[in-house]
């Protein structure tokens, strides 16, 4: 028997604290924190058979791509294509649902239905705040104004000259957006997004003592 200790995942982000702007309105909330999220569960499936297998595990799916439906449990659903879906947790800890996919997934074996281990080549940044759109304005194309990027939509585009998934996940109480990026470039968007929120009092980039977890097993 082995007596060899688990894998220590560390995120790509090892070291970056958690940044925030300058602290306005009611109970002083910063207009704008970015963290990352990066050692949160999280888990992909593609193909034409992931939709009809993800039916039938109570997933809860949105019915057209570029949308994402957002469960009580802290479960947030993306579909990115006609049959391809992310699936993240907002919590450290692995997701009971998740968990659940991975083992039935095994057994099930479905056709057609590709599983994509999320968390092995991205890095996922959460940015929140009131302003968190006027920063991302600054380093992404979209057009981020409520009616053409509502909550629930998914933007796959550019953000600091790199390939991002952006997820507005929620407008109260304060906008949230998630960002998914390759781990290589997680550093270089870090630093970016800390730059932009300079404007609104942010410490910029590399600033500040790491207060959470950036390893798991």
């Amino acid at each position: 028997m082995s007596n060899a200790a688990a894998p220590v995942f560390r995120s790509p982000l090892h070291g970056c604290a958690p940044l925030q702007g300058r602290l306005e309105g009611p109970g002083g909330r910063p207009v704008v924190a970015l963290r990352d999220l990066s050692l949160c569960d999280r888990i992909g499936f593609k193909g034409i058979g992931s939709t009809p297998w993800l039916a039938a595990h109570a997933c809860d799916l949105p019915q057209r791509p570029n949308l994402l439906t957002r469960a009580v449990d802290g479960l947030t659903v993306g579909r990115l294509a006609a049959s391809e879906y992310v699936l993240l947790s907002d919590r450290a800890d692995e997701h009971l649902l998740l968990n659940r996919l991975r083992a039935s997934y095994g057994t099930d074996r479905p056709a057609d239905c590709y599983l994509v281990p999320k968390a092995d080549g991205q890095a996922m940044l959460e940015l929140t705040g009131a302003c968190a759109f006027d920063v991302l304005a600054k380093a992404s194309p979209i057009d981020f104004r409520p009616l053409a990027f509502p909550a629930g939509s998914i933007a796959q585009t550019t953000c600091a000259r790199v390939t991002v998934q952006i997820l507005h996940v929620g407008v109260e109480p304060h906008p949230a957006v998630l960002l998914l990026v390759d781990t290589s470039y997680a550093l270089h968007l870090w630093d970016s997004l800390a730059d932009a929120m300079r404007e609104f009092g942010g410490p910029g980039k590399h600033a500040g003592t790491v207060v959470q977890p950036t390893e798991r097993r």
